[in-house]
C-alpha cells in the first residue's frame, strides 16, 4: 500500500487487525487485514481547522495512534510513516 503510485496508509494497524495463518511445515505468517480505514497516506495540513478536522476524523484505535494525529501541528505533512508508528506499537504490545 505504501508503495503504490497513490500511496495508501492502513490508519488501523492493531493486534486485532493481525490475523496469524498456520500452514503445515511453514512459519505463521502474518496476515493484515481490516481496511476499513485505509486512506490515501500522504495529506498537507495548511491551517488549524484542517489540523481540528484531520484528528477528529482518523479511526485509529488510541493505544496505536501516532503523535502527529493526537495534535496535529497548524501546517505539517502527514504520510505514511503513521502506520510505520501504528505497526511499532503493536510490535510492542503483543511482546
Amino acid at each position: 500500500m505504501h508503495n503504490l503510485e497513490t500511496p495508501y496508509a492502513h490508519n488501523d494497524v492493531k493486534p486485532e487487525n493481525v490475523l496469524l495463518a498456520h500452514c503445515k511445515g511453514q512459519p505463521p505468517l502474518a496476515i493484515l487485514m481490516d481496511f476499513g480505514s485505509a486512506r490515501p497516506a500522504r495529506r498537507r495540513i495548511h491551517s488549524r481547522l484542517e489540523a481540528l478536522q484531520l484528528q477528529v476524523s482518523e479511526h485509529v484505535s488510541a493505544p496505536f495512534r501516532a503523535t502527529e494525529l493526537w495534535d496535529c501541528p497548524s501546517h505539517a505533512d502527514i504520510d505514511e510513516r503513521t502506520d510505520v508508528w501504528s505497526l511499532g506499537c503493536t510490535f510492542y504490545a503483543i511482546m
